[in-house]
């Protein structure tokens, strides 16, 4: 493949924009190369999760039919038995036989291949510890009731919640069509304050990096499309009586495909990502979403910036200028929109004076 492709291609998976570098790969037309194309191509679809997707795509093109002892395939049969055999010996024997044939290849050959045994790696970390539920209550609830028996638990997700839970024990709409899931996590204690709102940019990155989709975040923790609700967060912390966390949960629910539709009453204020058509399938769709979303709440676990939270959370903020309403048991206050203070407190403009408001206390509505 020509240089600015293998240069266009480090830089994607440097940046881990895997569903990029899956779209650049597809497009690219390089008779000469093909069969590296399309190994190249079926690695993607492998990293990214979309294993129905890889099936369908590697019976079509008959890759095997295109193998050679080449450090090439010796790293796609790598990530074929991490990702979708686990079959350890294989694996040690294929990275064996990489390893000693990288040489072969050109630096930038070299670098791309290095680069994707890196990431293959990271995603084997998490991916043994997830526990999947077709049907739970809550999945913040099985993950507590786990913690509190003593038993070590890192990720649970469901296909479906039967009891969604969000903010104040509000019901959350959880149907299959989605991705429901819990993280159980550990951060210093100054940062428990600003893990929902570190959720909620993180969340929104990932989406956006799948979807090109405009998603923002409604204060403090819902992601939407327009005036449409898209996501929730809850985190919830057990707190010793000194004051220390022994576990913070980070628990999402995101609509990515409407399998059936929404009911009546929810249309004005629900949509999905994807809608009733996906390019993928919603299997593919879920994993997808999970090789973005895992490392990225994993991360928090080595501390939050508060200053780069604050940037990037007013950049996603909803509604930002608008003229919205906050409000509680007591009152009703309309005002517009200034942003999240560094106590993750709302700012209004009411009036000519600029207002805060605390998330203890009141809520935001859109207007319209």
């Amino acid at each position: 493949m020509s240089q600015i492709f293998d240069n266009n291609m480090i830089y994607l998976l440097r940046s881990n924009e895997i569903n990029k570098a899956l779209d650049l790969v597809i497009g690219k037309d390089d008779l000469d190369q093909l069969n590296n194309k399309k190994i190249l191509t079926a690695k993607l679809m492998m990293l990214l999760g979309q294993k129905d997707r890889f099936d369908q795509y590697i019976k079509k093109e008959k890759i095997s039919s295109y193998f050679s002892k080449s450090p090439t395939t010796y790293m796609y049969h790598y990530m074929y038995y991490t990702l979708i055999e686990d079959d350890q010996e294989k694996r040690a024997d294929f990275l064996d036989k990489f390893d000693q044939s990288i040489d072969l290849l050109s630096k930038d050959k070299q670098e791309i291949e290095n680069l994707l045994k890196d990431l293959t790696d990271k995603k084997a970390s998490w991916l043994g510890k997830e526990v999947h539920l077709e049907s739970v209550d809550s999945t913040n609830t099985y993950i507590k009731d786990k913690l509190n028996k003593g038993e070590d638990i890192s990720i649970v997700t469901a296909d479906e919640q039967v009891r969604g839970k969000g903010q104040k024990d509000r019901a959350f709409v959880s149907p299959k069509g989605g991705l429901y899931i819990s993280l159980n996590i550990s951060v210093p204690d100054s940062d428990l304050i600003l893990v929902t709102s570190q959720t909620g940019v993180l969340l929104a990155k990932a989406l956006k990096k799948m979807s090109n989709k405009d998603i923002k975040i409604k204060w403090l923790n819902d992601l939407y499309i327009g005036n449409k609700k898209l996501a929730g967060i809850l985190c919830e912390s057990a707190v010793d009586h000194k004051g220390h966390a022994q576990y913070t949960i980070v628990g999402i629910g995101i609509n990515l495909i409407e399998l059936s539709p929404i009911p009546e009453d929810l249309r004005p204020i629900m949509t999905t990502l994807f809608g009733k058509d996906s390019k993928l399938t919603l299997s593919d769709t879920i994993e997808n979403v999970k090789y973005y979303l895992i490392p990225a709440i994993l991360s928090m676990q080595e501390g939050i910036c508060q200053s780069k939270l604050l940037e990037n959370y007013n950049e996603l903020m909803a509604k930002k200028g608008d003229e919205v309403i906050v409000y509680s048991k007591d009152e009703e206050i309309a005002g517009t929109l200034i942003g999240m203070d560094d106590k993750l407190d709302l700012i209004l403009e009411v009036g000519n004076e600029e207002k805060t408001f605390s998330y203890d206390k009141y809520r935001l509505k859109f207007i319209g």
